[in-house]
C-alpha cells in the first residue's frame, strides 16, 4: 500500500515561491523540498520547470529533468545550517561570536578557503 504524504497547501507554497524565485532571479530551473522532520515524511516536492502530463513532452525535454529527485548538486551554503547547529550545540560559539573567514583555514595538510 502507498500512502502519499503530500500536503497540498505546502505543495503550492513551495511551487509559488520556487516560481517567483525564477522570475526574479532569472533561472533556468529550480527545486524545493518540505519534509517532516519527525517522521521522514515528504510533505512537498516541487521541481520547474514542470509539464502537463496530459500533453508530455518530447522525451529529451529538460522539463522531464526532476531537479529534486535526479540533480547532483555541491552543498555550498546550505551545508552552513549544520554546521552552525553542531558549533552552538557544542558551546564552542554563541550567536555573537564573530569569525574572520578572509584568511584560509589550516586543518591538519588541508587549507580550506571561503570561496566568497
Amino acid at each position: 500500500c502507498l500512502a502519499l504524504s503530500i500536503d497540498a497547501r505546502a505543495q503550492y507554497a513551495v511551487e509559488a515561491e520556487l516560481q517567483a524565485a525564477i522570475q526574479t532571479f532569472g533561472a533556468l530551473g529550480a527545486a524545493g523540498v518540505v519534509m517532516d522532520v519527525h517522521t521522514g515524511e515528504i510533505l512537498a516536492l516541487a521541481s520547474l520547470p514542470d509539464f502537463d502530463p496530459n500533453s508530455p513532452p518530447a522525451p529529451d525535454d529538460e522539463v522531464l529533468f526532476n531537479r529534486a529527485a535526479q540533480g547532483v548538486y555541491e552543498m555550498g551554503s546550505t551545508f552552513k545550517t549544520f554546521t552552525t547547529a553542531m558549533v552552538l550545540d557544542s558551546g564552542k560559539a554563541g550567536l555573537n561570536t564573530l569569525f574572520d573567514a578572509r584568511a584560509p583555514l589550516a586543518v591538519g595538510r588541508f587549507r580550506i578557503s571561503d570561496f566568497h
